[in-house]
C-alpha cells in the first residue's frame, strides 16, 4: 500500500463527507502500521465527525502517547471530551494546548466557553481577554466577552464589548440580540425591540429574538403582536415547549381560556416536567366555567403527585429552637414585591408587625425593582433577592436563616416558586393572598382565607 497516497485519499474522503470510507482506509493503514501518528490523528478526527466520541478519544490518546508534545492532538482531544460532556477533561486538554503553544487562540476561546457554561465567569473572561490580546479583530470573541460580563451583572462592560463586536462585524446577529436583552432587562422596551429586529434582519431564523419580542409585546399590552411572534417561533421550531407556553399566556391575557389551555397542554406534551406550563394550566382552570371545584382540586393534587415525590429525600429535619422567649422568624416569598395587587395587601401587614416579636425576612423574586419594592424593603429586617437562584440553593439559604414560618404569596401565579416550598425549607409553611385555590402541595401546612375567598360551608372539603 502506498501510505502517502492512502493518506491523500483519507483527506479527500474527509473533505467530501465520505466519512465511513475514510475510516475504512485508516483502519487498513493501521493494520500495516499501528503506530502511524498521522492516521491516528485523522481517525480520531473522523470519529469525532461521526459523533463516535469514545472511538475518537481512543485514537487521539493513542496518538498523544506517541507524540506528547502535539498541541493539535490535545486540542482535538479537548473537542472530543467537550462533545462527550466530560468538561473537566476537556479543560485539562486545552490547558495543555496553551502550555505547549501559548499563541493558540482557539484554545483560549474554547476554554472560555467551557468556563462560561460552568458559570466560572471570571475564568471565562480571562480566557477571552487573552484571545482578544492575540487577535484584537475577532468580533466573535468580543461577543463572548459581552455575554460573560452580562451574566456577571457588569452591564456597562457588556455593552462596550457587544458594541465593539458590531463595529468589527455589523453582520453578526448575536450582539444585537444580547444588547436587546440588556435593554429588555432595564425595562427600556422600545430600544430592546429595535435591537431584536436588527438581530432578525441579520438572521431571519433567530428564534430567541422572536421569542423575546413576543414577551415584550405582551408586556406592552400588544397581545396580537406577541401571538404573531410566538407563532413565528413555532414555525421555526415546532417542538418549542417554551413558545407553546408563552402562546398560552397571551391567549389567557385575551381571555381566550380554551386556547390558553390548549397551548399549555401542548407545552406539557413536549416537556412533561415543565413546571411553569403546569402552573399556568392550573391558573387557567380557576377562570374556566367548564371546571367544577372538584376538578380544580383534583388537578392541583395531580400536580403535587407529579413533582413532589422526587424531592422527599431533600427534605431535612428542622431543629428550630422551641422557645417562647425569642422572636419568631417569618419569611415571605413573592415575585410581587413591586407595584402589584399583592403588594397592596401585604404592605399594611409588614407595617403592623411587632418588631419585638417577629424578625421579618423577604425572599424577593422581583427582577425589575420599583418604588414599591424600595418601600417594602424598609419594613423587612432582612431582604434576599432569590431571582435566578435555583430552588435547591434558595431552600438551603432559607434553612440557614433558620426560618420558623415561610409564607408563599403567589400560589400558581406568574413566577411562583412552588417547588421551593415542596422542599419544605421551613417547619411551618403557609400560602396566602396571591391565589384562589389550593397549591396542591402536601408540604404546605396552612392557607389563610376569609369569608370572601372561602365562604363558610363551601370549601372546607378542600
Amino acid at each position: 500500500m502506498n501510505i502517502h497516497k492512502a493518506i491523500r485519499s483519507v483527506l479527500e474522503y474527509y473533505k467530501s463527507g465520505n466519512l465511513q470510507q475514510a475510516v475504512s482506509v485508516c483502519e487498513d493503514i493501521l493494520e500495516i502500521n499501528p503506530q502511524h501518528i498521522t492516521i491516528l490523528h485523522l481517525l480520531g478526527a473522523v470519529h469525532q465527525q461521526l459523533h463516535n466520541y469514545d472511538a475518537a478519544i481512543k485514537y487521539l490518546k493513542a496518538a498523544l502517547e506517541l507524540d506528547p508534545n502535539s498541541f493539535e492532538g490535545f486540542y482535538n482531544l479537548g473537542g472530543a471530551y467537550t462533545k462527550k460532556g466530560e468538561l473537566n477533561k476537556a479543560v485539562d486538554c486545552y490547558q495543555n494546548v496553551i502550555e505547549l503553544n501559548p499563541q493558540f487562540i482557539d484554545a483560549y476561546i474554547n476554554l472560555g466557553n467551557i468556563f462560561q457554561s460552568q458559570c466560572l465567569l471570571d475564568e471565562a473572561i480571562s480566557c477571552y481577554q487573552k484571545a482578544v490580546q492575540l487577535n484584537p479583530n475577532d468580533a466573535g470573541t468580543y461577543i463572548n466577552l459581552g455575554i460573560a460580563f452580562q451574566n456577571k451583572g457588569e452591564i456597562e462592560k457588556s455593552k462596550i464589548y457587544l458594541e465593539n463586536s458590531i463595529k468589527l462585524n455589523p453582520n453578526f446577529a448575536e450582539p444585537y440580540y444580547h444588547l436587546g436583552n440588556i435593554f429588555k432587562n432595564k425595562g427600556q422596551l422600545d430600544q430592546a425591540i429595535s435591537y431584536y429586529r436588527k438581530a432578525i434582519l441579520h438572521n431571519p431564523n433567530y428564534v430567541d429574538s422572536y421569542n423575546n419580542l413576543g414577551i415584550i409585546f405582551r408586556n406592552k399590552g400588544q397581545i396580537d403582536e406577541s401571538i404573531a411572534c410566538y407563532k413565528k417561533v413555532l414555525e421555526l421550531n415546532p417542538h418549542s415547549a417554551g413558545a407553546y407556553n408563552n402562546l398560552s399566556i397571551s391567549f389567557y391575557d385575551k381571555g381566550q381560556l380554551d386556547e390558553a389551555e390548549l397551548y399549555s397542554k401542548r407545552a406539557l406534551q413536549i416537556k412533561p416536567d415543565f413546571l411553569t406550563a403546569y402552573s399556568n394550566f392550573l391558573l387557567y382552570m380557576n377562570y374556566n366555567s367548564r371546571y367544577t371545584t372538584n376538578d380544580i382540586f383534583s388537578e392541583h393534587i395531580k400536580f403535587a403527585q407529579h413533582f413532589e415525590p422526587t424531592l422527599y429525600a431533600s427534605i431535612v429535619a428542622h431543629s428550630n429552637e422551641k422557645s417562647l422567649h425569642r422572636k419568631l422568624r417569618i419569611g415571605y416569598v413573592s415575585p410581587d414585591f413591586r407595584q402589584h395587587s399583592v403588594a397592596y395587601f401585604i404592605e399594611p401587614v409588614f407595617a403592623s408587625q411587632n418588631k419585638k416579636q417577629f424578625e421579618v425576612f423577604c425572599y424577593s423574586l422581583v427582577s425589575a425593582e420599583d418604588k414599591v419594592t424600595r418601600r417594602l424593603q424598609g419594613y423587612a429586617d432582612h431582604w434576599r433577592n432569590i431571582t435566578g437562584i435555583p430552588d435547591e440553593k434558595a431552600a438551603e439559604m432559607i434553612q440557614n436563616d433558620r426560618m420558623d414560618i415561610l409564607v408563599d404569596l403567589a400560589g400558581h401565579t406568574a413566577n411562583n416558586r412552588m417547588i421551593l416550598f415542596a422542599r419544605k425549607p421551613a417547619p411551618v409553611q403557609i400560602t396566602w393572598i396571591g391565589y384562589p385555590a389550593t397549591t396542591g402541595l402536601s408540604t404546605m401546612d396552612y392557607k389563610i382565607v376569609d369569608s370572601y375567598t372561602d365562604p363558610p360551608g363551601m370549601t372546607e372539603q378542600f
